[in-house]
């Protein structure tokens, strides 16, 4: 560094903080915690939300799964059996049986045949046998002409464990023996035996061969009964049904109702006979000519589980179901026959075997190189097999129906294992019309119970859907306008003084637990409300009216005489006016109206042939004049309920929105003469229209979600239908009261879970648009 140059200026040192000014080192350690939690209790919200999300995903997928069927093992009997093969409830134990004093268990190690000895009478020899997968029994005939059950029974339950037969004590039970006539003497020898227990009523069938032709028998058994025990079944009925046949029988199909007979003829005709319980006898209720129509003929006929619907197959692959449902008669009532509900895709090549679920509607068809999976209820394909290197010539499956058999033409028995956990749901059944049994058209319906084991579970979400809609807008109806119309009047019109007890109140209300308000609309309004509709009908019309005319009157008066009341207490003239006029409505003006109402609507309904009815109040008219159903608790009920349980929440925040418009914007609109609903009308509502849209978003999202009101004020009865006087039920009143009683891992548990999920995504979506709207208002009117 050269002498001449300047050396550098000293760095000044930073003049000192003042103390006052200084943050505390525990301030600052403070704040970094709280920092931290905040950014770790936003994270974990976010986290749960998508757990939830998750957790929903994994319980309702395997819904919407197709079935898993795998071959296992085949075997080649040995000796090399022929006859009708079965498999015990666990799907372990495959047996056969061919008319002989044995029947025969297959060890799957070995492939050997095991002897199981029938305990048959000394002179009697069976010459007919059917088998039925529902009971592992087999419906025996004698060359005697009698008939009886052979119960097999391998020791093993469902589940595979030992049962109270055990495994050392696998073998058959055979029951009593009865002729199927009454004297005993039988005409012919039997070609074919059908059997049905119906519990009470157990139903025998046969296909007696005489020169004549042959004859269709039919026996009903009874358990006798006396006042110190309950004894065996015993024949209480003989009926020879041969005059109603149409052609010769090749399937008979007792039901297990206990009133019903199917008889397929070689004619190719169904006919369906009905037990008549005033004369107890049997009558031919439908004769339905080539069903399968096109002229296919049928090639198999059985019941679906449930006995109330019938599969039909034919030699060119159709596939139908035909169900019992009311049809209408001539003379203005219904019967019972059976008609086309649903048909399958066709399979390739005719179908041949059959064999069905003893849980639900599921099935099996097979033709010469396939085998298919079905589902009756939703006639879904649930699995189809690829070409079999073999032909099926028997199909049988256990009654869990987890496991099936099919043997070949050289008598190798095929082995399957079936997986099909939630066959009864899917898109179809969840949000698609279907065709119930017993229905006379697709409906969408919700009864996930009933009282049988064979009950059609019906778990079609949309009427739970369309009840949480219902209820939602019935309930905004009320609420929406109340809450925001009240929200501007406290903001901008209402005295501070009177403002700062107001809202703290109303916020209050938001606090009421809905078990609260659930319980005082089911128990104390609904009564009241049922015969006061005429009443509140006046008072929707009459109020906002009568206020409209109070405050035009008290536009109308000098000013000098308004200026007595301060700005924002015009509702002390206006309230007791009200008061009175619902006071009024409520207890006279609606009685007073009823009748002359009723008797107009009756007067009016003659014009079209209609006014034929009796009607002594509005209810009474609306059921019987219009043909509507009214309940008491109903969609009005839950409107008023749930309204209050709304407004709150959108009064809170609109009236916030509102009062955060920036006063110049309010004081400059006044300086230009405007007025004070001028200047709500064109200022002050505009701006805060973002903050109100998102008040009733959320508004519209505590509608969705409610419970306990809609599970209390309403019949909480899962109906499609917009009429106010009717009940609806929710997704989340479905799910508070089914879910305790639903078994874990089953459909019904899965679909409720379903409805959660639908709930999820409802509110996810409202509440995104909202946030998507109320971003452009804000962008739109950008002044705050």
């Amino acid at each position: 560094m050269s002498i001449s140059s300047p050396s550098p200026a000293p760095a000044r040192k930073p003049k000192p903080v003042p103390e006052r000014f200084q943050v505390a080192k525990t301030t600052l350690w403070f704040d970094r915690i709280m920092t931290k939690t905040i950014i770790g209790g936003g994270f974990t919200v976010i986290v749960a939300v998508f757990g939830i999300l998750f957790f929903l995903l994994a319980v309702t997928i395997p819904l919407f799964q197709g079935a898993d069927v795998k071959e296992g093992q085949s075997l080649a009997p040995a000796p090399q059996a022929t006859g009708t093969w079965g498999l015990d409830p666990s799907g372990t134990q495959p047996f056969v049986y061919n008319n002989g004093r044995n029947v025969f268990f297959l060890d799957k190690d070995s492939g050997s045949l095991n002897p199981m000895p029938v305990a048959l009478p000394d002179n009697e020899t069976v010459c007919a046998h059917s088998y039925n997968s529902f009971l592992s029994a087999y419906p025996v005939a004698t060359k005697s002409g009698k008939v009886g059950i052979i119960s097999v029974h391998s020791g093993l339950n469902i589940h595979g464990r030992t049962n109270a037969h055990g495994p050392g004590n696998a073998g058959t039970e055979i029951s009593p023996l009865h002729p199927m006539t009454e004297n005993g003497e039988v005409p012919g020898r039997i070609s074919g035996v059908a059997y049905a227990d119906a519990g009470e009523r157990k139903i025998f069938s046969t296909i007696n061969e005489t020169d004549q032709g042959p004859r269709l028998l039919l026996m009903t058994l009874e358990e006798s009964r006396s006042l110190l025990h309950e004894g065996e079944f015993v024949p209480s009925g003989f009926h020879d049904l041969t005059e109603c046949l149409d052609g010769r029988p090749v399937a008979m199909l007792p039901g297990n109702s206990g009133d019903s007979l199917i008889i397929a003829t070689d004619t190719d005709k169904l006919l369906y006979f009905a037990y008549n319980e005033d004369s107890e006898t049997w009558e031919k209720h439908q004769t339905i000519p080539s069903p399968l129509g096109g002229g296919e003929r049928m090639t198999t006929v059985n019941w679906l589980f449930g006995d109330m619907s019938l599969v039909l197959g034919g030699n060119r692959g159709s596939l139908k179901i035909f169900s019992l449902y009311p049809h209408p008669q001539a003379n203005g009532t219904a019967l019972r026959l059976f008609g086309e509900t649903k048909k399958f895709p066709p399979l390739n090549g005719p179908v041949q075997h059959y064999a069905a679920s003893g849980i639900n509607r599921s099935f099996l068809v097979s033709s010469p190189h396939a085998v298919r999976l079905c589902y009756g209820t939703t006639a879904d394909i649930r699995w189809e097999s690829d070409r079999l290197n073999f032909s099926p010539v028997q199909l049988a499956a256990n009654a869990e129906f987890n496991s099936m058999l099919a043997t070949d033409g050289q008598g190798r028995v095929h082995f399957f294992s079936i997986k099909d956990r939630h066959p009864e749901a899917g898109s179809k059944a969840l949000i698609g019309k279907i065709w119930y049994e017993g229905y006379d058209s697709p409906k969408w319906l919700w009864q996930s119970v009933g009282g049988t084991d064979d009950y059609e579970s019906k778990l079609s979400l949309m009427p739970l859907v369309f009840g949480t809609l219902k209820g939602t807008l019935y309930a905004l109806v009320f609420a929406v306008p109340v809450a925001v119309m009240a929200a501007v009047y406290t903001a901008h019109f209402m005295p501070p003084s009177v403002k700062r007890v107001v809202k703290p109140v109303m916020e209050i209300m938001a606090s009421l637990p809905s078990v609260v308000l659930g319980f005082f609309g089911a128990l104390y309004l609904a009564p009241r409300m049922e015969d006061k509709v005429p009443a509140l009908v006046c008072m929707a019309i009459l109020i906002p009216s009568l206020a409209a005319l109070l405050a035009w009157f008290w536009t109308t008066r000098p000013a000098a005489w308004r200026n007595k009341f301060n700005n924002g207490l015009e509702y002390i003239v206006m309230t007791p006016v009200i008061l009175l006029c619902t006071w009024f409505c409520w207890e006279y003006l609606g009685y007073w109206l009823e009748q002359p109402f009723i008797s107009l609507t009756r007067g009016i309904m003659s014009l079209w042939g209609a006014g034929d009815f009796q009607a002594a109040s509005f209810a009474d008219l609306w059921r019987n004049g219009f043909g509507m159903p009214y309940e008491q608790r109903n969609s009005l009920v839950v409107g008023f309920i749930m309204g209050f349980a709304v407004i709150p929440v959108i009064f809170t925040i609109s009236e916030d929105a509102l009062s955060n418009v920036p006063p110049s914007l309010i004081a400059a609109s006044e300086a230009l003469g405007a007025s004070r609903w001028q200047v709500v009308r064109t200022v002050v509502l505009p701006i805060a229209s973002a903050g109100i849209f998102s008040a009733l978003m959320i508004g519209l999202g505590r509608a969705v979600g409610e419970t306990m009101i809609v599970l209390m004020a309403t019949g909480n009865t899962p109906i499609m239908d917009w009429n106010i006087f009717n009940g609806m039920r929710t997704l989340s009143a479905n799910i508070a009261t089914e879910l305790p009683e639903a078994a874990q891992d089953s459909t019904h548990y899965r679909v409720l879970f379903l409805g959660g999920l639908i709930l999820f995504s409802m509110t996810f979506i409202l509440n995104t648009l909202a946030e998507i709207v109320r971003q452009r208002l804000r962008k739109r009117f950008n002044v705050v």
